[in-house]
């Protein structure tokens, strides 16, 4: 497990703080930077001394804990947003973090109309169009830890801080308690 963010997300406490949801074989947190508002991340849950990396030692109740989340989401953002959340994108993107995981992607309304407009649905785009997401996420972080002389786990406390409504909306949404 070692250095693995996500083997060891119990002792990380801004990681821990963004915790929505956590059961024996499942956790997921808003991701901090997210690529979009409503970013979540549901990673496997750390197994022993090994990082669950592997598609074919995930658990059968994948699917089901995908729904679930995937709907605690949508409802959330449905009623706390004026603007208009057509769906959600399931994404593994394993770069950096070897850790099994799917990102949760909401697809806003301004967000999808420019996806179509980018990619008239070629193959392969959509990659494309989330690298977009990615990349204008980064930089817009750089630039205002730039401009405010912030470290990165600086700004990732203050976001940590900024999603708190949205976490405790979430937890109230699918039950979970970190307490108990």
């Amino acid at each position: 497990m070692g250095t693995c963010p996500f083997c060891n997300w119990r002792n990380d406490p801004t990681l821990k703080e963004r915790v929505f949801y956590s059961d024996p074989e499942w956790f997921a947190f808003l991701s901090a930077p997210c690529h979009t508002r409503g970013h979540a991340i549901v990673a496997a849950q750390p197994q022993g001394i090994h990082c669950p990396n592997e598609i074919e030692q995930m658990p059968d109740s994948l699917g089901w804990v995908i729904k679930q989340l995937t709907l605690a989401l949508l409802k959330y953002y449905r009623e706390e947003s004026a603007d208009f959340l057509k769906d959600m994108l399931l994404v593994s993107l394993r770069g950096d973090i070897q850790h099994f995981h799917i990102h949760l992607i909401p697809l806003w309304q301004e967000e999808e109309l420019r996806w179509r407009l980018e990619t008239r649905h070629k193959r392969g785009r959509l990659m494309t169009f989330l690298g977009y997401l990615e990349a204008r996420d980064v930089e817009q972080c750089r630039e205002e830890r730039m401009s405010r002389g912030l470290s990165e786990s600086e700004q990732r406390e203050e976001i940590t801080k900024d999603l708190q409504e949205d976490v405790g909306k979430l937890r109230e949404i699918t039950g979970f308690n970190p307490d108990g």
